[in-house]
């Protein structure tokens, strides 16, 4: 949460991307082991 509604949805936007590519990551990860 910041000062104001526009710097509060830019953090979320920020957090959001940031966890969703540790998602991708894993997802890959997962797809690559079962292909051994």
């Amino acid at each position: 949460v910041a000062h104001n509604v526009e710097q509060s949805i830019s953090n979320l936007c920020s957090l959001a991307c940031r966890s969703m590519q540790q998602t991708d990551k894993q997802i890959i990860e997962i797809m690559a082991s079962k292909a051994h």
